[in-house]
């Protein structure tokens, strides 16, 4: 297949795409339980996406997270929130699914999800009739712990200020970016991105010694 206009590869795309949903609703479908992630980001047109992926346990007890779907409603809070993710529920047919297999959600901490009287949390355990484990994402409390260190410590502050710097270098410049590479590989040291806060090189873990016997 060859790109010819940007109508045909939007046709191939979505083929594809329904193509590997089907195969993951099947999946859900035969696995015992699984759980959901929401998030949302505003695009540039100030819509406000929702994006919902799954993570389950295959048979082989391997975790395994799939991208659902994306959608936004018109309705603003957390009622929108619930009909965000029953907007995705209903498109890819899992509603009885979810109402039986769903065990768990996981978002950010604002009041819109986490609210005691009417948050997503307590919506969603309504339209699923059930109670489920709602859980604060670890990276999103975790970034708000940073920020709180920057904001009362001077020194977190200017870490991260001159770590960033360091990132910013080698990855403002091909050719910079290309050294820190090969340094890596000659000293068969691994580069891990971090983009929000740095980038940093990464020991291997030291091989096990074996003792003559």
């Amino acid at each position: 297949l060859q790109y010819r206009n940007p109508v045909m590869y939007r046709e191939m795309l979505d083929t594809v795409g329904c193509s590997v949903m089907e195969k993951v609703v099947d999946q859900l479908k035969k696995i015992d339980c699984f759980s959901i992630q929401v998030d949302g980001s505003v695009d540039k047109y100030e819509v406000d996406n929702k994006f919902i992926t799954a993570r389950y346990l295959t048979e082989n007890l391997e975790i395994k997270s799939v991208f659902l779907g994306e959608s936004k409603s018109d309705i603003r809070g957390a009622e929108g929130l619930l009909d965000s993710i029953k907007i995705v529920f209903q498109d890819l047919d899992i509603e009885d699914t979810a109402k039986e297999k769903l065990t768990g959600v996981t978002t950010d901490g604002e009041n819109a999800n986490t609210g005691k009287n009417g948050g997503l949390w307590v919506r969603l355990k309504q339209y699923l009739k059930k109670d489920i484990f709602c859980m604060w994402c670890v990276a999103h409390r975790s970034d708000l712990v940073l920020s709180d260190l920057e904001s009362t410590i001077t020194e977190v502050r200017h870490w991260k200020t001159n770590l960033k710097a360091v990132a910013t270098f080698y990855r403002g410049s091909a050719l910079r970016y290309g050294w820190l590479e090969k340094i890596g590989d000659s000293k068969k040291i691994s580069i891990y991105r971090f983009p929000a806060y740095f980038e940093i090189f990464l020991e291997p873990p030291p091989q096990p010694q074996t003792h003559p016997t």
